[in-house]
């Protein structure tokens, strides 16, 4: 990205080219996969309380 870019976007003057709107649909498919990942993991199907699971996960990645 240019220094141009950077300044005509507050203008309105900036423009998205096509090449940067599929970039962007790419990066965005590609987190959509890497944030499924984890709910995908055969452990999911040995827990009876998904919400109860995940708030365990996070208190314990906090720790």
């Amino acid at each position: 990205m240019s220094a141009a870019t950077l300044v005509a976007a507050p203008t309105g003057a900036a423009e998205v080219t096509e090449k940067q709107r599929a970039e962007l649909a790419g990066v965005r498919e590609a987190r959509l996969v890497a944030l499924e990942v984890p709910d995908r993991h055969p452990w999911w199907a040995t827990v009876e309380d998904r919400y109860a699971a995940r708030l365990a996960l996070r208190r314990a990645a906090k720790a």
